[in-house]
């Protein structure tokens, strides 16, 4: 079968989709698929991979754009220069795609987004369509506080935009069931039509790479000190600052642990100064992005997780794997993924204080921090290995392509 994996963003980069997209690119191929890849490099350039095609989306704007404004000038009710500019990019992403490739062409296209997912709709409208919404993206602008609530046109666009981008899918996977709960409650898509498939994790992979001679280099001292990890993107959704409140409280009463903070991001800055605006410079280190993360996790006791909204987040599925005890919020799909005090320990979001009793617990509690470990890795080999996940996600392209091929 001749496969194309869609995704409106930077490939690789940092997150979630770029390891979902390189895993299940060579899954696939090693199955015996051609598969290719459409996505950005950078923000203005689209690529087709492994075709060896590219575009720079900065010639494209001035051929569309003056018609675009011009249209909703004349025509249309006037939305905010936000709204046009982020429809404007949308229509760019479209022109940039259509210039590089006969997607009509394709047995299957496999979007990681509703913004792809929209667009190639519209471009090969006969060619099958599987959407994995990786997050529920208008959601997270919300919580961001990128764009305000209630009535708003920028809440009503961002909404509207993810609803358009999973309806023209023959079927949408999601990772968990709490995002399954909102699309049908909250964005009226049917059930029928979603699919509910974790994450897979490549278990004999990730136990080489924890078990590498020497581990992870780099580090800070931590002979003989309790090790806080936290493994997320530095933003604002991942709730690092109540992260740090929880440290400052740890400290007091744990004056010897530790946190690594893994990962890079618009925040590292700003965060580094708050460090050492809270006299933490001994007791938090930033990494930065790292390719060992299996043997950072094995220098690891607690993995926290202190973020403000969630899916699946491969963190808690890789400190799992590890055997690691999870100090996690309870948002999002988050609950899917943990049972209390069985396998991870969950705590309210936004709650420094909250934070820093659940870690100081586990860190305490030698039995209760193996405990969690043991079953936390008994459930991801029972529930999200890739071997479990290729077997679904192929029955699900086998439903996509019946479907379309009846006149859905």
């Amino acid at each position: 079968m001749r496969i194309l994996l869609a995704s409106y963003w930077s490939y690789p980069s940092t997150g979630a989709i770029e390891i979902y997209l390189r895993l299940v690119s060579s899954k696939l191929r090693q199955a015996g698929h051609q598969v290719d890849i459409l996505a950005r490099n950078g923000w203005d350039e689209l690529r087709l991979l492994d075709n060896g095609g590219k575009v720079d989306l900065r010639t494209i704007w001035p051929l569309i754009i003056p018609g675009f404004r011009d249209h909703f000038t004349h025509f249309a009710y006037h939305p905010s220069n936000w709204v046009l500019s982020r429809e404007e990019d949308q229509y760019v992403y479209e022109v940039g795609a259509l210039q590089l490739g006969r997607f009509g062409e394709y047995d299957l296209i496999h979007a990681q987004d509703v913004y792809s997912s929209r667009a190639l709709a519209r471009l090969v409208p006969q060619v099958p369509l599987v959407t994995s919404a990786h997050g529920l993206a208008a959601y997270e602008w919300l919580v961001e506080g990128r764009v305000a609530g209630g009535e708003s046109l920028e809440w009503r666009y961002v909404f509207l935009r993810e609803k358009l981008g999973l309806e023209c899918a023959d079927r949408v996977i999601v990772p968990g069931n709490w995002m399954k709960r909102e699309y049908v409650e909250h964005f009226g898509l049917s059930p029928e039509n979603i699919v509910v498939l974790p994450h897979g994790i490549d278990v004999a992979d990730f136990d080489r790479r924890a078990g590498l001679g020497g581990g992870a280099v780099g580090l800070p001292d931590l002979s003989g000190r309790p090790v806080v990890t936290c493994i997320a993107r530095l933003v604002p959704l991942k709730g690092h600052r109540y992260l740090l409140e929880a440290m400052a409280e740890l400290h007091r009463s744990i004056p010897e642990a530790v946190c690594l903070i893994v990962g890079d991001g618009p925040l590292e800055l700003s965060l580094k100064q708050a460090v050492s605006a809270m006299g933490l410079d001994t007791v938090v280190h930033f990494l930065g992005r790292r390719d060992d993360v299996p043997a950072i996790l094995a220098r690891t006791d607690v993995l926290a997780v202190p973020s403000l909204q969630e899916v699946t987040p491969l963190a808690i599925m890789e400190a799992q794997l590890a055997a690691k005890a999870v100090v996690a919020t309870d948002v999002g799909g988050i609950p899917d993924m943990l049972d209390q005090m069985d396998t991870g320990v969950m705590v309210p979001p936004a709650d420094g204080s909250s934070m820093a009793r659940a870690l100081e617990q586990v860190l305490r509690d030698s039995g209760l921090r193996r405990r969690l470990g043991a079953r936390g890795r008994e459930r991801v080999l029972r529930e999200r290995t890739w071997e479990e996940h290729l077997t679904v996600l192929w029955a699900v392209y086998e439903t996509a392509r019946r479907r379309r091929n009846a006149g859905r």
